[in-house]
């Protein structure tokens, strides 16, 4: 693979630095996933070759690298200093699989080899002509043969809503010529335009409102580098795939299942998109109309690969699942001629009277968060059936029943279904360790990485020194003692007038459930 191209430019990114983000969608199991879905075979996660265009930081590349030890990942950026970041994460923690390269997508062409899977997030619609052209070419001539390709980009008809506000900011600062002066008077006039404004109530008011509020909670730098930035390229969605068919490529789907869905419309709204639509594409596009989308995560592949459509729920056999958030039910009898809701937050509830469903989906809230294998959640629900006093199917009509039903709940983002999930502790060991990268990241910020690949704002004090303490040396008397003397020296107590021996009572009392949140969550290696 060639190396880093010299005398590169300083870019807009390397003067006004763009905040790293995790994108949980891109993670070589979730394209899998869906790969396997539409009848693909993708390479798996633990054994791939994942090259990441425009990666930034690499704050999204570099957890992969380090849960993935035996795949291969390669980042690129022509942002010299966001490179030089991101390499200082990977010398640290001694990774062998990650590459960080300062260069050129123009640069890039069938001699860096064969990727699995090619990541392009928040590229396509900000860059110039020339540039989106090329990333497609690139994905057409280093995308393996069942390779998956990840682009994201602004899409019509919502990114016209969003043209407004961009539009509205570019005309407040078109006199102001630094970066600094045009962030600044941009936010400033977002905050006057989310302000109260006594009138009549008017939908698109509030929706403005609300779009300038998310704006403000965010880092300036996606303000200068989005809504201010010299090139907005959103695309309809069938212009974007004959744009892919000119680089040999085909849809596969969207990173996230739900968003091929038509759950979300009424039974009028689905028979209307069923007279509009006579094939796939024009069905998306339809869809993109109806919901007003202004965003898509769109995965292709060559168009020489075979890709079944619609995903058939023998593909399910094979996976694992899990409920997506905890989940109640309204009831735990499985007879058939009872109905039973299960609700999660804030995805809303499903319910059903199908007695297989209702076993699994118990099995699967008594085992949450674990991922189950298709195979063992048949049988546990068989079992439940069972002691239950309920008659028993052929095993094989069940299978294919648990698979179809579990394929909807998918649809809907009651549960997630995953080709491999890493092999994460339930419990804490006598010295708890957590990820060497989850305690780099809070000696730096709340904000830190799971190792399911999700990024996880830990706000309170307490779990912040009690993550950065986890280096495997401590015993839980120690981890007492070190996070007691910590808030000592910060000044911080429990409660008012509370003396020492009752600020380490205290902290005993409540560390074991606090190692049992983060072991859930993903932060604990033992």
């Amino acid at each position: 693979m060639p190396s880093p191209s010299p005398g590169l430019a300083e870019t807009p990114y390397d003067i006004v630095a763009y905040p790293g983000q995790l994108h949980a969608q891109t993670h070589p199991e979730r394209l899998a996933t869906i790969g396997k879905l539409f009848g693909m075979t993708p390479a798996p996660a633990t054994n791939c070759r994942v090259l990441e265009l425009g990666c930034g930081t690499a704050e999204n590349l570099i957890p992969m690298a380090w849960s993935l030890p035996e795949s291969q990942f390669t980042g690129v950026d022509l942002a010299g200093s966001a490179i030089q970041q991101g390499q200082e994460l990977v010398t640290h923690l001694g990774l062998e699989n990650c590459r960080l390269i300062h260069g050129d997508i123009l640069k890039i062409d069938a001699t860096w080899g064969q990727f699995d899977y090619i990541i392009a997030h928040g590229v396509y619609a900000w860059v110039p002509e020339a540039v989106r052209d090329q990333l497609l070419a690139i994905c057409h001539q280093c995308l393996a043969p069942e390779g998956i390709a990840f682009i994201s980009y602004n899409a019509y008809p919502g990114a016209h809503l969003s043209a407004m506000l961009r539009e509205m900011m570019l005309f407040h600062v078109r006199n102001f010529t630094t970066p600094q002066e045009r962030i600044q008077q941009a936010l400033t006039l977002a905050r006057l335009v989310a302000g109260p404004h006594p009138s009549i109530a008017d939908p698109l008011q509030d929706w403005l409102q609300t779009e300038t509020q998310r704006l403000l909670n965010n880092h300036p730098g996606q303000a200068y580098h989005d809504e201010l930035a010299s090139v907005y390229s959103p695309i309809y969605f069938t212009d974007f795939i004959e744009h892919a068919r000119r680089h040999e490529l085909q849809f596969v789907g969207e990173a996230d299942f739900q968003d091929m869905s038509d759950r979300p419309f009424s039974d009028e709204g689905q028979q209307a998109l069923k007279q509009l639509a006579d094939d796939r594409i024009r069905l998306e596009q339809y869809r993109d109309f109806f919901k007003l989308r202004r965003f898509r995560q769109t995965l292709l592949t060559h168009a020489t690969t075979k890709v079944a459509t619609p995903p058939h729920p023998t593909a399910v056999d094979a996976m694992l699942v899990r409920l997506f958030l905890p989940t109640v039910a309204s009831n735990t009898d499985l007879n058939a001629e009872l109905t039973t809701t299960f609700s999660t937050q804030p995805r809303g509830q499903v319910q059903t009277d199908l007695p297989l469903g209702k076993a699994a989906l118990h099995h699967l809230i008594a085992e949450f968060p674990r991922a189950l294998p298709m195979t063992d959640l048949l049988t546990a629900a068989r079992a439940k059936l069972a002691i239950a006093g309920q008659a028993l199917a052929d095993i094989e009509n069940d299978r294919r029943v648990l698979s179809g039903f579990m394929l909807q709940l998918y649809e809907s983002g009651v549960t997630r279904l995953h080709t491999w999930v890493p092999n994460l502790p339930r419990k804490s060991g006598p010295q708890p360790t957590a990820s060497p990268l989850a305690r780099w990241q809070i000696a730096r910020g709340p904000r830190v990485t799971t190792l399911k690949h999700q990024s996880v704002e830990v706000e309170d004090l307490i779990g912040q020194l009690l993550i950065s303490l986890l280096d495997g040396t401590r015993d839980r008397a120690a981890l007492c003692e070190a996070l007691a003397l910590a808030l000592e020296e910060r000044g911080v107590k429990m409660s008012p007038n509370q003396s020492t021996r009752e600020l380490r009572t205290e902290l005993a009392n409540g560390l074991e459930s606090n190692l049992q949140a983060l072991a859930d969550i993903g932060i604990l290696i033992n």
